[in-house]
């Protein structure tokens, strides 16, 4: 094909449609396996930005009411923000111009809709959401977001262990949150949601929240009822591996508000440089594609997640 100004303009058309509908797609679950693995529907809510940062002056009003007694009292933990400063991200594929020349550009469009699905909620966001949890970093409190010593007015919040996963440590994680309390000595009623694994914790996890029956002495099957199954549901993330296989998270909700967040400053938009004049064209033959996005992830209430490291 000749590498004219129409023919090349035809050509990122067709790789911008197969990367839009690869980032709409998403990663390609089998049926069966929808609703195990971790999406960002699941983890994180979206909140908006507007620029190179957002401050979230948000996060230190815990909501929950008291009885009114002189002036209205405003629940701040603390007077200090949260910055978000948003970060660029890109992915890009190099095309070789005699690759064109001599039609084999079709070759590069599942490339093309590859790099959608990186760019997808599931993959690029959630990639983010899921960092933010395992850096574990400062609050507005100038505290860990996981630390077994926060204050909330009067309160104690205590979101972090060291428990390997069992039926012990999960309904001990369970009641813990529970009975977390507000500044107000309120009961925050947060309710667990999902229990967040690794692939290696996924068969402990699902003998533990899924099992109807377990076997004394084993907690896996036999015939005394499982008093764990459907304390929460089931979610694996492939990011828990390594260092990090055995750690596992017990994630609340609360009127919609979730431990993660993402803002999204920038979504993923296509973009070339194939003109026959670029440098990179002119020199080394090269046309090339790519996808840039801006934004981040950050933890939102330390009341909405349990964590464990899973190493005792």
């Amino acid at each position: 094909m000749d590498t004219n100004r129409t023919n090349m303009a035809t050509l990122f058309n067709t790789f911008r449609v197969a990367f839009t509908e690869g980032m709409q797609r998403g990663p390609a679950i089998p049926a069966e396996l929808q609703g195990l693995y971790m999406t960002l529907a699941d983890l994180a809510m979206t909140v908006p930005s507007s620029g190179a940062a957002t401050v979230h002056a948000w996060l230190n009003q815990i909501p929950g009411f008291r009885e009114w007694t002189g002036d209205r009292q405003k629940k701040n933990i603390s007077t200090d923000k949260l910055e978000v400063v948003n970060a660029d991200f890109e992915d890009t594929v190099g095309v070789a111009r005699n690759d064109i020349l001599d039609d084999q550009y079709g070759l590069y469009a599942p490339l093309m809709a590859n790099m959608g699905i990186e760019a997808s909620d599931d993959c690029l966001w959630l990639d983010r959401a899921v960092a933010a949890l395992l850096a574990n970093g400062k609050w507005i409190d100038d505290k860990a977001f996981f630390v077994a010593n926060r204050v909330y007015g009067a309160n104690t919040i205590n979101n972090v262990g060291t428990g390997a996963l069992t039926q012990i440590t999960l309904e001990a994680a369970a009641v813990l949150m529970a009975g977390y309390k507000g500044p107000e000595n309120n009961t925050l009623n947060v309710i667990p949601v999902y229990l967040m694994v690794g692939p290696s914790l996924r068969g402990t996890a699902w003998d533990l929240v899924k099992n109807q029956f377990v076997s004394s002495g084993t907690g896996k099957g036999g015939n005394i009822e499982n008093r764990c199954r459907g304390l929460a549901g089931l979610r694996v993330s492939p990011k828990l591996t390594g260092a990090y296989a055995n750690y596992w998270y017990l994630l609340g909700v609360k009127g919609g508000m979730k431990a993660v967040a993402v803002q999204k400053r920038q979504a993923p938009q296509f973009t070339s440089k194939d003109q026959a004049s670029d440098d990179n064209v002119f020199f080394n033959k090269e046309f090339i594609y790519g996808a840039d996005a801006r934004g981040e992830a950050f933890l939102t209430f330390p009341h909405l997640a349990y964590f464990s490291t899973g190493a005792a």
